[in-house]
């Protein structure tokens, strides 16, 4: 039996859903004054046939609101399969660093639907619209539910996908020569969701304004609703011509999160949305969290494309971490 010190400082997270951004119950909701670099839990896991791992769910520690979590299985193994792969999903990951990517997986243990992003009304609805990643505060670890190839949509608890992510964690990244990312699937619902853990460089630069943490929800419901196409669309002024003419601006359904795409050159840039998603992911991540505003460069061939993220309270027009106060060296 080979035993794995976790950290528990676990922070929210939201799921979209077709109609209202509804939270998630996180496992450190149960407890409000949960910070980051708390004692740690010991996880038992263990690894039979080859890739099969049989992972034991963790028992909460005492800080955490037990009776809030009364309705998750807290002792029945979760058998999934596990693959180790550095050339898909990375080497020398950092098992901290992923583990505070996985403390932002919500702990929901009812079975939600996945499925692609809506591009029309007529596009089926899902509980979950990928794709989706959860990225620690480095920026550094990536995690994301995927659907299995063929298939349009899955079915499964956000719970058992977590602890499938916590066994790649375990088994790849903590104790892999090199340490390195991997793939878990066949862990629930209708089998047809895996969970990836690779390795991200963060190019996000955060600014000097600050403002509440709390705008994170906000800034990843922004995330949740964004085109992610990996096709080139064209971004510039209005007399290039451009699909978006910049700077081209949008704001969460609460109006406190805001985004802005820019090209810094007088001619049409090419840059995809998917690359713009992840930028916005990153930006949450790395700089929201923290309750400051960011930007990534760089985000088209010619590095002229851009996109900001800051945080506004649309009662008081008081903007925090705007555009102006961030790095554009």
């Amino acid at each position: 039996m080979i035993t794995l010190r976790l950290i528990t400082a676990l922070s929210g997270i939201y799921f979209s859903s077709a109609a209202v951004l509804q939270p998630a119950q996180s496992l450190a909701q149960a407890n409000p004054a949960t910070v980051p670099a708390l004692p740690a839990e010991v996880l038992n896991q263990q690894t039979t046939n080859g890739s099969l791992v049989v992972l034991q769910q963790p028992r909460p520690p005492e800080r955490w609101d037990t009776a809030s979590l009364s309705h998750i299985n807290l002792t029945a193994p979760i058998r999934f399969n596990c693959v180790c792969d550095e050339r898909r999903f990375g080497r020398d990951l950092n098992p901290r660093s992923c583990l505070d990517a996985w403390t932002r997986i919500p702990a929901i243990e009812r079975e939600l639907s996945f499925g692609p992003r809506r591009r029309t009304d007529r596009d089926p609805t899902y509980d979950v619209y990928l794709p989706k990643r959860y990225l620690s505060p480095d920026g550094t670890c990536a995690i994301e539910p995927r659907i299995r190839p063929g298939m349009m949509s899955a079915r499964a608890k956000p719970t058992d996908a977590g602890l499938a992510a916590l066994g790649i964690i375990r088994h790849c990244a903590s104790d892999g020569i090199p340490p390195t990312g991997g793939f878990a699937n066949n862990f629930g619902g209708d089998n047809n969701l895996g969970v990836a853990v690779k390795l991200f460089k963060s190019e996000a630069e955060c600014g000097t304004g600050t403002f509440s943490p709390s705008f994170l929800q906000s800034c990843n419901s922004l995330a949740d609703r964004m085109p992610a196409t990996a096709t080139n669309s064209t971004f510039g002024s209005s007399w290039t011509h451009p699909q978006y003419k910049t700077p081209f601006d949008w704001k969460s359904p609460d109006g406190m999160c805001h985004a802005r795409i820019n090209v810094r050159s007088t001619q049409v840039r090419k840059g995809s949305w998917y690359r713009l998603w992840e930028a916005v992911i990153a930006i949450n991540a790395v700089c929201i969290s923290v309750g400051k505003g960011g930007i990534w460069h760089g985000l088209s061939d010619d590095d002229d494309l851009s996109i900001s993220v800051w945080a506004e309270d649309p009662l008081s027009a008081l903007a925090y971490g705007n555009v102006t106060l961030v790095s554009t060296s």
